[in-house]
């Protein structure tokens, strides 16, 4: 598995809780031939002008786009440019209808329902932070393995770390060793508008994690507001995954981070 640059370093768990994504305001006072970032798209239309960054060919100018944050909420889909985003993009999880933003934000463009009997995978691209009473890991590049069930009531998510380049473990307890695997359930089932804010999402629901074979927690519950994941793309076919969770547990357990996967 290719080595992913950090995305979460034990010091950004505590600003994840507090910060999430957004658009800015685009500066149409910039002259249009100004590219400070020369990324190609012109300062005037760039809400990140001297931030450089790639845009997503299937995202274009009118692509319908929702974003969940790591602060919990999310933005309903609607029309803006690409360049509002784009910038923000990492390389190493974006996919063709879905990307994880620098920030851990979840950006793409949501299917207008959820399909049925989907199943998806990807390799080092699921990143989170964890604090439990004695310890921190932070995780990057992580695998990712789903599946939507046939009628649609549940979604199973599953994510793998190993070794330490994937795994950094730090505790107060001297006696513990960082472990050669964390793995991390989530089972939702709930989805739609009415539960989640849109027709694509899964929210909720419960999640488990290990090191090793030890449970660091299991089947803690999680809110609407804490995990969310939403399925993207124009159909079955081509459907991508992307999912956050913000799972902070006062003194006891927090769980941040997110993760983005293709359809088999």
């Amino acid at each position: 598995m290719k080595y992913l640059r950090p995305f979460l370093t034990v010091s950004m768990i505590s600003l994840l809780c507090a910060c999430g994504g957004g658009g800015s305001t685009l500066n149409s006072n910039m002259p249009a031939s100004v590219d400070a970032d020369n990324d190609g798209v012109a300062d005037s239309e760039d809400a990140f002008p001297s931030v450089s960054g790639t845009d997503l060919t299937t995202f274009a100018d009118t692509t319908i786009l929702q974003s969940l944050s790591m602060d919990g909420n999310t933005t309903a889909p609607t029309s803006g440019a690409k360049s509002t985003t784009s910038n923000l993009w990492n390389d190493d999880n974006t996919l063709s209808y879905v990307a994880m933003l620098e920030n851990g934000d979840i950006v793409g463009a949501p299917m207008e329902s959820i399909p049925a009997s989907v199943e998806f995978e990807a390799e080092g691209t699921a990143y989170m932070g964890i604090i439990d009473t004695r310890s921190q890991y932070v995780l990057t590049g992580g695998n990712v393995t789903a599946s939507i069930s046939a009628d649609v009531s549940s979604l199973s998510v599953n994510l793998n770390w190993t070794g330490s380049d994937e795994i950094a473990f730090v505790s107060e307890d001297t006696t513990l060793t960082a472990p050669a695997e964390i793995t991390m359930s989530l089972n939702s089932t709930s989805n739609g508008v009415e539960s989640c804010g849109g027709g694509n999402l899964f929210c909720g629901g419960v999640m488990t994690i290990r090191a090793d074979a030890a449970p660091v927690t299991t089947d803690s519950s999680l809110s609407a507001e804490q995990y969310k994941a939403g399925v993207y793309g124009s159909s079955a076919a081509n459907a991508e995954l992307g999912g956050r969770i913000t799972y902070v547990e006062e003194n006891i357990l927090s769980a941040i981070g997110g993760f983005v996967a293709d359809s088999k």
